[in-house]
């Protein structure tokens, strides 16, 4: 008897029941793709120059995309907030829950890309950019917005952790590293080209549609370029060879790589192989012991660069300055709009200067500006604005 309603219990699991339907889904979803792959891809080969300027390009797209969903509620959340007479506390929980979806978007989208593929997965982020996106756009209520905002973090968790991946796979080993760094570039543009959206949609109701929703919905837009780039390029052939498919990834090499022979071609499959056949695997435990003191900085340097307060700036700025120092919205917007293009000026200087100058002092003197900007910060907020005036 115990023996049978043990079977059943295990039978019913919700776990495993959750599982497998998330399986299936994915499974129909990649059927769905394969199939519009195969009608959007005809001819790619021929007809469209899939090479590592338009690696670079998509690279900069998924990167622009990431940093303009971070941004863009940070005007439209005052709004919002009118709108649907929401308390400051409700206001708040629209703006972070997009963080609940990003931890489990970026923490899953490693396993499930090993399984089912970068590039499906890739098309996976985008669908759901372009879900999350129309229903924070069409929005009619408190518990709507963040259902939608957890959909869209899903999207930003799983695009911050897989573009970079997944674009390193498929341009030229000499051009990896530069990858990481057009990357971080173009989210701090995707932030300050949010901000210009917000913007430039303030108290424009076109077609009697609230400005917010029209400063929400345009990411549909880089959303939607991201979808057709996803379909275009091809799989990584790294996934590839670790699936065992190594003649689709010759195939695919021999289409990025246009401007080298098909010996060299071979050569880089070869290598990729063999990385493939070390299976080195391993889980946490492995990580914290092969590299422990690089590891507990790397991680270190990335908690403390969140708790300085970035976050609360990109997310809150223009509600800071409204209630904080009293400006009209379309002010404060202006506001986060200069700090935007301060935000993105600098990392481009940063990115000219951290290979002449040493890692660590750079590090430290971003440091102490900081500490030094966010005193004043500080003190003028305790303040207000018109007791230091």
């Amino acid at each position: 008897m115990e023996g049978g309603i043990m079977t059943a219990v295990q039978t019913s699991n919700p776990v495993h029941d959750a599982e497998g339907a998330v399986e299936a889904g994915i499974h129909e979803v990649g059927a769905t793709i394969d199939a519009v792959e195969r009608e959007v891809g005809r001819g790619v080969s021929t007809r469209f120059p899939l090479n590592s300027a338009f690696i670079f390009t998509f690279g900069a797209l998924g990167g622009m995309l990431f940093g303009f969903d971070t941004g863009i509620i940070s005007g439209a959340s005052p709004l919002i907030e009118s709108d649907f007479g929401l308390s400051v506390s409700q206001t708040g929980f629209i703006t972070s829950s997009v963080l609940i979806g990003s931890c489990a978007g970026a923490l899953s989208i490693g396993a499930l890309s090993d399984r089912f593929g970068r590039k499906k997965l890739l098309i996976v982020s985008a669908l759901l950019f372009l879900l999350g996106s129309g229903l924070c756009a069409s929005s009619t209520g408190f518990a709507m917005m963040v259902c939608a905002r957890i959909i869209l973090g899903l999207a930003v968790g799983a695009a911050s952790a897989l573009t970079p991946a997944y674009l390193a796979e498929l341009a030229p080993k000499e051009r990896r590293g530069s990858l990481s760094t057009l990357f971080q570039l173009m989210v701090t543009f995707g932030i300050l080209l949010a901000y210009a959206s917000n913007l430039g949609f303030l108290n424009h109701n076109l077609f009697g549609i609230r400005d917010w929703r029209w400063m929400l919905g345009s990411a549909l837009v880089p959303a939607a370029l991201l979808l057709l780039g996803g379909l275009l390029l091809p799989e990584s052939p790294r996934y590839l060879v670790n699936k065992g498919d190594t003649r689709n990834a010759f195939k695919v090499l021999t289409l990025i790589r246009k401007d080298v022979d098909q010996t060299q071609v071979q050569i880089e499959l070869d290598e990729i192989k063999a990385v493939a056949a070390q299976d080195t695997k391993g889980g946490v435990r492995e990580l914290f012991r092969i590299a422990r003191p690089a590891l507990v900085a790397a991680i270190g340097i990335m908690l403390f660069q969140q708790l300085v307060g970035i976050n609360s700036v990109i997310y809150f700025l223009p509600q800071v300055f409204i209630k904080g120092f009293g400006f009209p919205e379309g002010d404060a917007i202006w506001v986060s709009v200069g700090i935007g293009v301060v935000n993105f000026v600098s990392t481009i200087v940063a990115t000219l200067i951290m290979d002449r100058f040493p890692r660590k002092g750079v590090l430290i003197f971003g440091s102490i500006v900081i500490i030094c900007t966010s005193t004043v910060v500080g003190i003028l907020g305790r303040l207000s604005l018109d007791n230091w005036l």
